[in-house]
């Protein structure tokens, strides 16, 4: 393709000759676009078309533009004028130098190029020393900027006058051609070439080396995603006047690849002649710019976006860009975008260098690309997002094995974002193995320089710690978290303004898997600490930090409650609120929801201290904030507005209006099913839940019967739920069936009652016993142990076992479990046994009950000594069942022991609660007694007394019992 003067070719298709100096022969070309001759547009494109033709190698041509009005720009044109040809001999070239202001001819739409050199003489007042030259090119350094077109009048052939690149970029025909050979890239500026970072500009040919494949401006992977943040940088872009934002994420996220897209984007777009705007300009300042000479930013009189990659290594740019800005026209866009690894101490340093900085950043945003990254949420984006990083590890593991040594670093870029995309779809094995991978490749490089690779290593061990807390995998995830806080601590140690705000994250991943893995005193150490920086961060730049702050506060509340410090819990609850409060005032739109969340905690703590008026009015402001929510966002908000009306129904119920809760209830109810309809997931869920609390409402209003229906609604959601994933229902469907066995029992339905539980006994067995959150293990063991001691009446041996081993299994959850109730229901489990003939087992639960009685029974005789005894008859009993009779009588002589001295203490008869187990005493050594009329009597007194456990004994009988114990003791000698 050859540039030339239209005037020379006149249309398009015209056939031309063309030829080199100093080679032989002539070419065939056609005209493809062409101009207005010695009009505005006064240029052609020809194409070659004959044979002969070769391109010489060397770089592509860029096009220019100048976009400033700073005068004095230096330029050059190379061509054939009159003046230096002579009859006979070669056609020759000729350079020359001249000065170009561009505000000079804007009207016309030409650069007037004065000579640097004497004019020359010429006699010929028909013709121009200059002729030949029409259609010769005007660079700018290495931009080519105009064509060639005349030698003006009045000028002495001091001056000539070239079509400027802008006019025929202007013109959709002009650029068609050109991309047409692959020619064609948008023309940059003048003023800002110097300053540019070469590698940054749009390739146009191959790369020299294998290396050259890796830039993010090859889109050797094809972008993808990410099309939301595009819009919004896109938008942030169209805005008139001054605009600052950071990018910031760990290596390998994308952040220089968005801002290559945006950047194109903006530059594709040609000069609009119809307005007065011209097009956008992108600079990409190169390393070694020097901060002076970024100060021609403030004269660009075009829209202009300078991206500054690693901005955290680069302050000196950043400040130099931010100077220009301050005294920048602002007739024109002018947009800084930073991009960096951190939003740490060097953007506070930044925004609070000098005033202006502080005016000009006062608004700026500082963003995760890594947050933004979880909006990718279409399905199609993902998956040709999963594709791209399939194919980038893969080009770099060519590479790297093309070059031993080297690209390590890109390749462990590479994996750690492919880990990403193998988590959105849930494969969660592979994105383990390719984060692994990574890491491996870190510590080696770590290893070899630590300075330069520290940060990447802890970076890495950040993204797998919460990859296996993903998995469920925590004591891994405990480990990854302590060493990414070690070195993350490191670093902070080295460096803390640099590092603060990465060590504060570490600090708060950390924590939550110390929680999470229950080591509660340190995971509290960890957050307060993780509190503490965040502070600092917070209160020196609020709008970057302040979110932050919120989520470590959340976390550290959460370690409080578990540690039983409920006051320091909603302390620290009631600060998260005001952090969600103010940033809420700054961006209702963004901070709405983290809002409802923080009101939601403090109320659920509250309630928890017994605050319940507090708790109450918590809700209701929970409540009102939702309910701005789904006003704004239904489709994606009932299950917030739900979830609040949920906790503001309990609330209402603990003060007593119960009508309100009921109230509250319905329309939670109300506002799932609403959801379920589009989003089938979360809503439905959710849903029997509330049905729950619906019920709970109404059996407090009396209205029982109608409370079944819920349940059983909730019943039959939670089995569907419980087939598709059996570990996260089959609890909650357990402690469904126990609440619907309440209000069977209630009704007065016995037996379906028991049925009930019967089916969440079998559920809990299956789930090893495991409750939901909140919900108490005593109080459904005790519920089960009742059960079980039910079927035990009916000699329904086998679910009674079942249901008393699930009480105690429960209960055993508890921390800790309380002695007595664990002696209770081994008591009870050793009844069990002992009606199937299973002794052995009978008693070695029978002694451990004693053993938990004996400790307790010292704090309280009159209430604790009945227990003991009871426990001791029936092992005096099991005993002698399994014909260990020796062993019996110690056990009977421990009783007369345990008795003996607490009787005696006592200032009046013993209570009614000492009759029965002292009988059962008394008929257990009976049994024991050498005379067959004993045996008889004591087998006469037990078939009186089992199916009547819990009757009152009257005086009388206390006495009876008393009189056979003492008869026993003479009798029996030792017994």
């Amino acid at each position: 393709m050859v540039l030339t003067s239209a005037h020379l070719v006149r249309h398009i298709g015209a056939g031309v000759e063309l030829f080199r100096p100093r080679q032989d022969g002539t070419h065939a070309g056609e005209v493809v676009w062409c101009g207005t001759p010695h009009g505005r547009d006064d240029a052609a494109l020809v194409r070659i078309t004959g044979p002969t033709w070769s391109e010489r190698a060397g770089r592509p041509l860029r096009w220019g533009r100048f976009v400033t009005h700073r005068t004095g720009r230096e330029a050059a044109i190379w061509g054939l004028p009159n003046l230096v040809q002579r009859p006979g001999r070669d056609i020759e070239a000729y350079q020359l130098t001249c000065e170009v202001n561009p505000g000079s001819g804007v009207v016309h739409d030409r650069h007037y190029c004065t000579l640097r050199q004497h004019p020359p003489t010429w006699d010929d007042p028909e013709s121009s020393p200059w002729g030949g030259l029409s259609g010769a090119p005007l660079y700018c350094g290495d931009l080519l900027v105009g064509v060639v077109a005349v030698d003006p009048a009045h000028f002495a052939h001091g001056t000539l006058t070239a079509v400027p690149v802008p006019v025929l970029d202007s013109d959709p025909g002009f650029r068609a051609a050109l991309a047409a050979a692959g020619a064609y890239t948008p023309p940059e500026g003048v003023e800002l070439s110097a300053l540019a970072d070469l590698g940054r500009r749009s390739p146009t040919a191959p790369p020299a080396s294998p290396a050259g494949l890796l830039r993010a401006e090859r889109n050797v992977v094809p972008f993808y995603g990410r099309t939301e943040i595009l819009a919004d940088l896109t938008d942030w872009c169209a805005a008139d006047g001054f605009g600052a934002l950071l990018l910031h994420g760990a290596g390998g996220q994308g952040k220089t690849r968005l801002a290559g897209r945006l950047a194109a984007e903006l530059t594709a777009a040609p000069a609009d002649r119809a307005g007065d705007r011209p097009p956008w300009q992108v600079l990409w300042p190169a390393p070694e710019a020097r901060p002076d000479d970024l100060e021609v930013v403030r004269d660009v009189a075009a829209p202009l976006l300078v991206v500054l990659d690693y901005a955290e290594t680069r302050p000196e740019q950043a400040a130099a860009l931010l100077r220009a800005a301050a005294a920048h026209s602002a007739e024109r866009p002018l947009k800084l975008l930073f991009l960096a690894r951190s939003d740490g101490d060097w953007w506070t340093a930044l925004r609070t260098r000098e005033a202006y900085a502080r005016e000009l950043l006062a608004g700026a945003l500082a963003t995760s690309l890594g947050n933004l990254a979880q909006r990718v949420n279409d399905l199609g984006e993902r998956e040709r997002g999963l594709a791209a990083a399939t194919e980038a590890v893969t080009l770099w593991k060519s590479l790297a094995a093309a070059q031993p040594g080297r690209w390590q670093a890109e390749l462990a870029a590479g994996l750690a974002t492919l880990s990403g995309r193998l988590a959105d779809f849930g494969r969660g094995e592979e994105s383990l193995e390719a984060i692994r991978e990574s890491i491996a490749i870190r510590r080696r490089l770590a290893d070899q320089d630590r300075d330069a690779h520290l940060g990447e290593l802890a970076s890495g061990l950040l993204n797998l710690a919460v990859r296996l807390d993903e998995l469920g995998r925590l004591p891994e995830s405990l480990v990854a978290s302590s060493e990414t806080a070690a070195l993350h601590g490191e670093l902070y140690g080295r460096r803390p303004a640099r590092h603060r705000a990465s060590y504060a994250h570490a600090l708060h991943t950390h924590a939550i898997a110390l929680r999470r893995t229950g080591h509660l005193p340190q995971a509290g150490e960890q957050a307060e600490e993780a509190v503490r920086l965040r502070r600092e961060l917070a209160a020196q730049l609020p709008d970057a930090h302040l979110r932050d702050l919120g989520m470590s506060l959340t976390t550290l509340a959460n370690v409080q409650e578990q540690l039983g410090r409920l006051d320091a819990a909603v302390a620290t609850a009631y600060e998260a609120v005001g952090v969600a409060r103010a940033l809420m005032r700054q961006r209702p739109d963004s901070h709405l929801r983290l809002f409802v969340g923080a009101l939601v905690g403090l109320a659920n703590r509250l309630h928890g201290l017994g605050r319940h008026d507090e708790a109450l009015a918590i809700s209701e402001e929970a409540v009102a904030a939702a309910r701005t929510c789904v006003a704004e966002r239904p489709e994606t908000d009932r299950v917030l507005f739900a979830h609040t009306l949920k906790n503001l129904s309990a609330d209402l119920a603990t003060v007593g209006r119960h009508d309100s809760a009921l109230e509250a209830a319905l329309e939670a109810v109300s506002a799932l099913r609403e959801s379920a309809r589009t989003h089938l997931g979360e809503p439905r869920a959710e849903l029997p839940a509330l049905l729950r609390q619906s019920a709970v409402c109404l059996t407090m209003l009396g209205r029982t019967a109608e409370a079944l229906e819920p349940t059983a609604e909730a019943i039959t959601l939670l089995t569907a739920l419980a087939e598709e994933e059996p570990l996260r229902h089959q609890p909650d469907l357990a402690t469904a069936h126990l609440a619907h066995s309440e209000l069977l029992q209630l009704l007065g339905r016995a037996e379906e009652s028991l049925d009930a539980v019967e089916s969440a006994v079998r559920l809990l067995r299956r789930a090893n016993g495991g409750l939901p959150a909140g919900y108490d293990p005593l109080l459904t063991a005790l519920v089960i142990d009742r059960y079980a001691m039910q079927r035990y009446a009916q000699r329904r041996w086998g679910p009674a076992l079942r249901g008393v081993d699930t009480a105690l299994r429960l209960h055993r959850t508890e921390d800790p479990p309380q002695p007595g109730v664990t002696a209770t229901f081994l008591h009870h489990r050793a009844v069990i046994l002992l009606a199937l003939q299973r002794h052995d087992e009978a008693d070695r639960d029978l002694a451990e009950a004693i053993g938990l009685r004996r400790a307790i029974v010292a704090s309280d005789p009159r209430a604790h000594v009945p227990d003991l005894l009871d426990a001791l008859g029936t092992r005096v009993w099991c005993l002698g069942e399994s014909g260990r009779l020796p062993e019996a009588a110690y056990v009977l002589a421990e009783a007369l022991e345990v008795v003996r001295t607490p009787l005696r203490a006592l200032p009046g008869p013993p209570p009614a609660s000492w009759a029965l187990p002292l009988y059962r005493i008394a008929v257990a050594g009976a049994r024991l007694a050498p005379t067959r009329q004993d045996r008889d009597r004591a087998t006469e007194a037990a078939k009186l007394l089992e199916p009547r456990p819990q009757q009152q004994v009257t005086a009388p009988d206390i006495s009876r019992a008393i009189r056979l114990l003492s008869r026993l003791r003479s009798t029996g000698g030792s017994q």
